[in-house]
């Protein structure tokens, strides 16, 4: 991945997971958990994966294709159920106004993403966010998604979108931004070390949490993302420093 060109003056660039993170529930795990394996096989998956006896790729890939319903179905299921953090729309309209870059960065499916995304926000605020994610290929005959399989960003990369690939290109500008991620999941475990300020969304089944209290990376716990806001606000009024803000250990 390169910077785009649009962000390469940027002072600050947040990063942000998006199921579970800027949504209340994973869209993928609810398919997974309503039409496929169901939620105690998914979790005995996700602690393999935690404890690193499995990685992301293979165990998200066994995940989804255990979900054995048409695409559209799928996708018409996910619209209707997932509901917005109820902070993310003013965070979004802070950021927007404060010329801080939002980049989704996501190990779902850019078209579910997209299709939630703009029933959540509209289609005008959705199609300025960058999105960076997996696809999804149809195997049926047809090409009608009666049968589907993701395609991973990176395939050969034990989390078959590594997020920390998105992160690192930034570093490597002349004036590096101050890089912030957002996450809540085992799928944002290699862009936790990475960024300069972490975020770690507080619910149930907290893998990111574990993860990163397990490998004693830093990170600000934030129940919604009236929090993120909240220390950005701060750091630009110049109430706290980047030094109290940031997160990663250098």
């Amino acid at each position: 991945m390169t910077v785009p060109p649009k962000y390469a003056d940027s002072k600050y660039v947040f990063l942000t997971d998006f199921d579970g993170t800027i949504t209340l529930t994973d869209s993928n795990d609810h398919m997974i958990d309503n039409v496929g394996m169901g939620y105690d096989a998914r979790r005995v998956l996700n602690e393999e994966i935690i404890s690193e006896k499995l990685n992301f790729r293979d165990g998200f890939r066994q995940m989804l294709a255990s979900v054995k319903r048409p695409f559209g179905e799928m996708e018409e299921l996910v619209r209707r159920d997932i509901k917005l953090d109820p902070g993310f729309k003013e965070f979004y309209a802070y950021a927007k106004q404060n010329d801080i870059p939002v980049v989704i960065v996501s190990s779902g499916m850019e078209p579910i993403i997209r299709s939630i995304l703009s029933n959540l926000i509209g289609e005008k605020d959705a199609s300025e966010i960058d999105i960076i994610s997996n696809h999804v290929r149809f195997t049926d005959p047809e090409g009608k998604g009666d049968t589907w399989e993701i395609v991973y960003r990176h395939p050969e990369n034990g989390y078959g979108h590594d997020k920390s690939l998105s992160i690192l290109p930034y570093r490597e500008l002349p004036n590096p931004p101050l890089l912030f991620f957002a996450g809540d999941g085992v799928s944002d475990m290699s862009a936790a070390r990475h960024a300069d300020v972490l975020f770690v969304k507080d619910k149930v089944d907290n893998d990111l949490k574990r993860y990163c209290d397990n490998n004693k990376i830093g990170y600000h716990l934030f129940k919604d993302w009236t929090v993120p806001k909240a220390f950005i606000d701060k750091l630009i009024r110049g109430e706290i420093t980047e030094s109290e803000l940031v997160t990663r250990t250098k």
